[in-house]
């Protein structure tokens, strides 16, 4: 543990003891990599958000975002970029 392991198991290890132990793990990570998506994404709503401020939106930076429940999705015409949770 002290070395970087997530967890471990004595020997003899029950099988359905290591499933769970592994399952809980994996499920860890797809949360971990779900949270890092996230804030990539809020970080290019930000920029964006910043460049129409300044006036260098330039349309579809936020291609990829849209279509995702409860991620950022956009709005945009020439002179105005909504922002708002799906």
């Amino acid at each position: 543990i002290e070395h970087g392991a997530e967890d471990y198991l004595t020997k003899p290890f029950d099988p359905v003891l290591l499933r769970a132990r592994i399952g809980a793990s994996l499920e860890k990570k797809r949360w971990h990599d779900r949270e890092a998506d996230y804030l990539r994404q809020v970080t290019r709503v930000i920029e964006a958000a910043s460049a129409v401020e300044l006036g260098t939106y330039q349309p579809g930076k936020l291609a990829g975002i849209t279509g995702y429940p409860g991620k950022w999705s956009c709005r945009c015409s020439s002179a105005k970029l909504t922002f708002f949770t799906a």
